[in-house]
């Protein structure tokens, strides 16, 4: 009957646990990652010279992969030591301060509502950011 479906409904949406799905703020670094950060100005250009497109559409961000890799393939198995070991390091204690300010304000939105959504969901307090 509809009623037993919306109780069913009802106690299947408060019984279960809620799943956290917290923002996590650290990061496995890899060498390509490291080299994307460093060489970041010169690949966003070339990537717009080779796509035509404009920057976030889909056809730039395949030419973006592909032009990381061929700026990549020049590197020397030291220098791609040096790469890495920087990776390990940045995963560790974190990025440089001007990399890390670039990556919280590209994650800033996400970041202020997933903080909303806790809010709520925990506190029962609804918020209006401006």
């Amino acid at each position: 009957s509809p009623l037993s479906q919306k109780v069913r409904k009802w106690f299947d949406n408060r019984s279960r646990k809620a799943l956290a799905r917290f923002m996590h703020f650290t990061c496995k670094w890899s060498a390509r990652n490291v080299f994307y950060q460093e060489n970041r100005d010169k690949i966003m250009n070339l990537t717009k010279q080779n796509s035509g497109a404009p920057p976030g559409t889909p056809v730039y961000f395949g030419y973006l992969q592909r032009t990381t890799t061929e700026l990549m393939v020049p590197v020397t198995e030291d220098e791609m030591a040096v790469l890495q070991e920087t990776a390990n390091e940045w995963s560790l204690r974190g990025p440089p301060r001007e990399i890390q300010c670039r990556l919280a304000l590209k994650m800033r939105g996400r970041v202020i509502r997933d903080f909303q959504e806790q809010l709520y969901r925990y506190c029962g307090i609804r918020t209006f950011v401006l």
